[in-house]
Formats: structure tokens, C-alpha cells, sequence
């Protein structure tokens, strides 16, 4: 082997050494990555179920639960003014909209 060839593949050894050293450290970016767009989605479920609990614990969602368990089980419906009808349509509005807002966001427990 001349010394041409001996250099030639020394170079093509470190090439090659060097190529699967960059492999290796793309996968490894791509790992992370993929482990960071889980966290995040992770994050925004976790948001999404924290905006709803303080949607649903809101003063306004409060006092229209608290007046449909107080006053209107009480009562027959034909006998409710209309405020106390805008007081069930809140509650009944509160109780679906985190309903969809959690199925349209593919949210799990």
C-alpha cells in the first residue's frame, strides 16, 4: 500500500467516524424534540382543565348554581320569573360548554 492509500483511508475512517457521530446526535436532537412537543401538549391539556375549573368556579357560575339548588328545585317551572330562567340558562350553559371545550381538545384524564 502506497502512502497515498494509507492517508486516503485514514481520511475515509474519520469521515466515517465523524458521519455516525452526526447521526447519533440528530437522533438525539429529534428525541428531544419529540419529549418537549409532548410536554407542551401535556401543558396546554393541563391549562385547558384549569380554565375550565375556574370557569366553573367563576362568582357569576356560582351564584346561578346556587339559586337553581336553592330556590328553583323548589319550585315548579311555570312559576319562574324570567331571571330565574336567565339563571338556569347560565347553569345549563356553564355545565355544556366545558363539556365540549374538553372534547374538542381531545383532552384525557
Amino acid at each position: 500500500m502506497t502512502e497515498y492509500e494509507k492517508l486516503t483511508l485514514a481520511l475515509q475512517a474519520v469521515v466515517a467516524i465523524i458521519a455516525f457521530a452526526s447521526l447519533a446526535f440528530l437522533y438525539r436532537q429529534v428525541r428531544v424534540m419529540v419529549d418537549q412537543i409532548i410536554a407542551t401538549q401535556e401543558a396546554s391539556r393541563a391549562q385547558n382543565a384549569m380554565a375550565i375549573v375556574n370557569f366553573l368556579q367563576s362568582p357569576e357560575v356560582r351564584e346561578a348554581r346556587h339559586c337553581v339548588r336553592s330556590e328553583l328545585s323548589k319550585k315548579h317551572h311555570s312559576s319562574w320569573s324570567d331571571d330565574e330562567r336567565s339563571q338556569i340558562k347560565g347553569v345549563r350553559s356553564c355545565n355544556h360548554a366545558p363539556g365540549l371545550t374538553w372534547r374538542s381538545t381531545g383532552a384525557r384524564l
